[in-house]
């Protein structure tokens, strides 16, 4: 978010200022500052233009608009889109007056000076956010929130996020991330790092080959604008999740923008005093900012932005901005460059970084998401003062240090500093993750095979493996890719032997592919090949067409098929959270196809799925809390649903049925002899379904099948 800079204390029109957003460039007032930095030349001064206090004012509406949507609405306001729209317009002021004025862009001493000013303040609300990490959220998300505070310090937490975004596992059952607020920041940094390069490039043109400058610079941002805005589009209809955070998505609110800086003087000098035109901006003022707080309020964009539908708030903006000083005394501006809004506006950078982990924190520890007026009202309250405090103390004294930005490397090592301090806390956290732990199968942890006749009985009070803060590598994966398969989707484990005694394939969703970890051991002791062939989301038909996985489908059919597997394994129920398990959609098909080729067809019973993640139900109450179990009856039938298949070409179906094992004694848990069954709210820990192994094994000799070369 656009840090703000401070206005100067007298009214409106008063000429003289100091620089407060690093984002401005050197000037978030459209001029450069009266002081210099990193060196004498730095700071130019041609063409000086009046300080614009409405500027600071649409800052103030820009980032009461993100708060309170936050806090009580739940919605995407288009405040953060007048963010860019702002940084990108006082940036390109500040560079093209240097470049008409001929002077030295200085490229780096900006950078040293812009990032010095954006990471002092951030690094306090890191480490603060991380130190409330580490003391109040579930220990199964400290290693995505480690990765995610190294994100943020270092200007990529939007990939992250967008990754994240479409990656199953990490999504499934993880809650908001306290430091979100920092995509924007991130996108802006890199923006930050680019926008100067282009005006270094459009100033070599412009002396070497004598390309008219604004021409130039129209050409370049427009052409930005352009590609940006039509990918963004595209991009937002078809992956929205990923295209929200997506920085190719959100260059064209920058070009807009850098556009507006170019095209402004030209209006304003179009733009005579007379009355009727001061009436028409005041007029036009109005309508802007009327439209900017109507965004998000009377149509519901949550899930449009950062498509076409951000051209109304950041249209509105450039309004606003365009409408200017419109001498009138009822004119927009005189609220905008009212003190309180300037206050507001001085500290709105602070404000925006504080105000999201004070809410996801909050929500997170009276267990609620959407605070009530008064939760919601303490929230803006407690912001609004670490807002002013971290600005009165921390970016206002370095933004001011004199001798930080008397050279480039002093900025450098404010930026260094400043990096220290924001990881020291996940840098710890990440220590601990790294403790040694016992494996499942060691001493008391048996996980299912605690019931088997001379198991280490568990022991009262023992705590279990994996710890909630280590769940990040239970998704199996096998060691080696697979010669054929679906691209991404298969992956297999080889036998030491130079010819392997069987090939047996798990096929199926992403419980198959957690179930394969059951047979692993078996495939290793014995010199079999195991392939895992699975797709997410992905059942074998599905009522509704799905391209995606009916193709997936059906290159695996094709597969075991063509490589003649011993045995494929297969998912034959389906349980449902808190509903009736069911026959797996396309399991019968699916196994007499197979069937009719010759091949074995093993198919096993779902597992439990829960209502809510396991991992933070054991943080909050307790193994061995009722919460956190269920009877048996609740996710299983009396009997497996699964249809029965015949045989006419002499294979087999064997089945595994191992609700017993989830659900020890009738009681499904969260725990199981000092194993964590579940990652999340409905896959197994990968060390669990090791221990299954032995049971899956005697189900299976028990039905004439066994683990053997030459096995058909």
């Amino acid at each position: 978010m656009v840090p703000a800079e401070r206005s100067p204390r007298s009214g409106r029109g008063r000429r003289r200022g100091s620089a407060r957003s690093p984002f401005a460039g050197l000037s978030a007032h459209g001029r450069p500052s009266g002081r210099r930095a990193l060196t004498p030349s730095s700071d130019p001064s041609p063409s000086p233009r009046r300080y614009r206090p409405e500027l600071q004012g649409l800052r103030a509406v820009a980032i009461l608009m993100v708060v309170c949507y936050h806090i009580w609405f739940d919605r995407v306001s288009g405040g953060v889109d007048i963010f860019l729209l702002i940084s990108a317009f006082l940036l390109t002021d500040s560079f093209v007056r240097r470049l008409e004025a001929d002077a030295p862009l200085e490229v780096v001493a900006y950078w040293g000076k812009a990032f010095k000013r954006l990471l002092a303040p951030a690094a306090i609300v890191i480490a603060g956010t991380m130190i409330a990490v580490a003391l109040w959220y579930p220990p199964s998300r400290f290693a995505d929130l480690v990765v995610q505070s190294l994100a943020s310090a270092t200007f990529w937490e939007n990939w992250h996020l967008a990754f994240r975004g479409v990656d199953y596992y990490a999504a499934d059952g993880d809650g908001v991330s306290p430091f979100q607020q920092f995509w924007s920041l991130s996108i802006q940094g890199q923006v930050f790092l680019l926008w100067p390069l282009l005006f270094a490039l459009i100033a070599l043109a412009h002396r070497r080959l004598r390309a008219p400058l604004r021409p130039t610079l129209l050409l370049v941002f427009g052409g930005i604008f352009t590609a940006s805005l039509a990918w963004s589009v595209v991009s937002t209809a078809s992956q929205q999740s990923f295209a929200y955070f997506d920085t190719r998505t959100r260059l064209w609110e920058f070009a807009l923008g850098s556009l507006l800086a170019l095209g402004l003087p030209l209006l304003e000098s179009r733009m005579s005093s007379t009355d009727r035109p001061a009436r028409v901006r005041a007029a036009a003022g109005w309508g802007g900012l009327v439209a900017i707080l109507a965004c998000g309020w009377i149509v519901d964009v949550q899930g449009a932005f950062p498509g076409w539908i951000a051209l109304w708030p950041l249209g509105a903006a450039a309004v606003v901005i365009g409408a200017g000083d419109t001498r009138t005394r009822w004119g927009a501006d005189r609220l905008l460059s009212s003190r309180p809004l300037r206050w507001v506006g001085d500290i709105s950078y602070a404000l925006y970084l504080v105000h999201w982990p004070i809410l996801v924190t909050v929500a997170l520890l009276v267990d609620d998401e959407h605070p009530d007026l008064v939760q919601g009202t303490a929230i803006v309250a407690a912001s609004l003062l670490l807002g002013w405090l971290l600005t009165r103390f921390v970016d206002t004294p370095v933004r001011r240090w004199r001798w930080a930005s008397a050279r480039i490397w002093r900025a450098g090592a404010v930026i260094a500093a400043s990096l220290v301090l924001a990881l020291a806390p996940a840098a710890v956290v990440q220590q601990h993750l790294q403790r040694d732990l016992p494996e499942a199968g060691e001493g008391v942890y048996q996980g299912a095979a605690a019931a088997d006749p001379g198991a280490t009985p568990p022991t009262a009070g023992e705590d279990f493996v994996p710890a909630l803060d280590q769940l990040t590598d239970q998704l199996l994966l096998l060691d080696h890719p697979c010669a054929e398969g679906p691209t991404g989707n298969c992956d297999q484990s080889l036998p030491d032997a130079a010819e392997a005694n069987g090939r047996i394939i798990a096929f199926g969703n992403s419980h198959m592919q957690q179930f394969a970890a059951a047979l692993l051991p078996l495939t290793d002791e014995h010199g079999w090949v195991l392939q895992r062939m699975t797709e997410v989301f992905c059942d074998y038909t599905s009522p509704v067409p799905d391209p995606r996985c009916e193709t997936w489908a059906s290159t695996v059919r094709h597969i075991a098929i063509e490589v003649d597997a011993d045995a494929v394994v297969l998912q034959s129920t389906r349980t449902a959270p808190n509903g009736q398990e069911f026959a797996m959609p396309g399991y019968a098909e699916t196994a007499q196809i197979l069937l009719d080729h010759g091949i074995d067809v093993i198919a096993v019973r779902d597992n439990p799925r829960w209502s809510f993640s396991m991992p933070e139900c054991v943080h909050a109450h307790g193994a061995d809390a009722v919460e956190c179990t269920a009877p048996i009856s609740q996710p299983y039938l009396p009997e497996s649903p699964a249809p029965s298949v015949t045989s006419t070409s002499g294979a087999r179906v064997l089945t595994i049925d191992l609700s017993e094992q989830y659900c020890p004694e009738g009681v499904c848990r969260p725990v199981i002899g000092n194993v964590l069954v579940y990652f999340d709210d409905n896959h197994p820990t990968r060390e669990f379904e090791t221990t299954l192994a032995p049971e899956v094994e005697r189900q299976l000799r028990d039905q004439g099948f066994t683990f053997g070369p030459h096995l058909t």
